[in-house]
């Protein structure tokens, strides 16, 4: 398995209290597209990669997405990875095929600090690294499948916007497809941190089910 060694030494996502100068990614994947999708957005932040596969590291995302052998085979991944590191320190991450995020996670048995569906947006896997770094957990959302509902206690409008919020839109994109001003989207958006009890744009993506056609919009 191909290893991907990305140092972080500054950030622009998230709003996490941390500020540790370097934080190293072990990032194993199969798929170059996938590696090389990862060290562009990070280098864009400004984060030095390196393919120093004897490098200590802090957070690993591990890609399952397409690997055969299923959740127990990512368990022993998993396991086989933390062996070899600071347990007081390793974080992973793993990346599940789509719709299998839940029973990822059973069979991880809490091995990895957050298990997220592939298709997850990209801002959504690094937002997970500072995440996991600063000591929360992303869990997989109990309504894994495609057509799983949004959260209950959000306005028909909010769920539009979380949707595209968690699809990588920036608010004059979601202003213009839904046709409100971006200063009505703001507003929104406070809303919608506040009843899903999250501090900024990352954390709210992760709690968006995986995305479904919007045409329902």
């Amino acid at each position: 398995m191909n290893c991907l060694f990305i140092r972080m030494t500054r950030r622009k996502i998230g709003a996490h209290p941390f500020e540790e100068a370097m934080t190293p990614v072990l990032i194993q994947s199969d798929q170059p597209t996938l590696r090389e999708t990862l060290r562009r957005a990070l280098d864009a932040e400004g984060m030095q990669v390196s393919f120093d596969d004897a490098a200590p590291w802090a957070v690993a995302i591990v890609d399952r997405s397409r690997a055969a052998g299923g959740p127990a085979a990512a368990a022993r991944v998993v396991a086989r990875l933390r062996a070899g590191a600071d347990a007081a320190q390793a974080k992973v991450i793993v990346l599940a095929p789509c719709g299998e995020a839940a029973a990822f996670a059973r069979a991880l048995d809490g091995a990895a600090e957050a298990v997220l569906d592939a298709r997850r947006p990209l801002k959504a896997i690094l937002g997970a690294v500072w995440i996991v770094r600063a000591g929360d957990t992303v869990a997989p959302r109990a309504d894994g499948p495609a057509g799983a509902d949004l959260p209950a206690n959000l306005s028909p409008r909010e769920g539009q916007i979380l949707r595209r919020l968690a699809a990588g839109r920036p608010n004059k994109e979601i202003a213009a497809e839904l046709g409100i001003s971006q200063s009505t989207v703001k507003v929104h958006l406070r809303g919608l941190f506040r009843k899903l009890g999250v501090r900024n744009r990352t954390q709210a993506a992760l709690k968006c089910p995986p995305l479904r056609s919007q045409a329902e919009d």
